[in-house]
């Protein structure tokens, strides 16, 4: 095994390790890369009908909804639930909780929503940062 030096984990970021991976914690808890696996498009109901849906609703509805609020006519390419739903199809279907949105609103909107729900994975709104004391020194996650 190569010497390497010792970096936080890749899941959690807590722990240091030397190896090329996750703390044994991590490793423990979630199992192998391949059952973290999300699943496709297709299963979580993107598909065909999905995607015949979405092209007619934004030929529809070309602009963004954010955007249009700002005064700003910007193209529309995805369609947002606006109410997350969560697997439920009778939701999923609601064409009254569709939305179109740019790519940029799209992303901020959803990293919003995943941190609201995740909380234990995004404390407070900047990464946290690892220091070292001086040059080859083990990283410490700061406070």
């Amino acid at each position: 095994m190569a010497d390497y030096l010792p970096r936080p984990c890749t899941i959690c970021r807590r722990v240091l390790v030397r190896g090329p991976g996750r703390c044994v914690a991590c490793q423990t808890a979630r199992g192998t890369v391949a059952s973290r696996r999300p699943a496709s498009a297709a299963a979580r109901g993107y598909g065909r009908k999905w995607q015949s849906a979405r092209a007619g609703f934004l030929r529809k509805h070309p602009f963004c909804v954010v955007c249009l609020s700002r005064r700003l006519e910007i193209r529309a390419t995805e369609v947002d639930h606006i109410r997350p739903h969560r697997g439920d199809q009778a939701l999923f279907w609601q064409r009254a909780n569709w939305q179109p949105l740019c790519k940029r609103c799209h992303a901020r909107k959803t990293l919003a929503e995943t941190r609201a729900a995740r909380p234990d994975r995004f404390r407070g709104s900047e990464p946290r940062r690892l220091t070292s004391a001086r040059r080859g020194a083990v990283l410490t996650e700061e406070e």
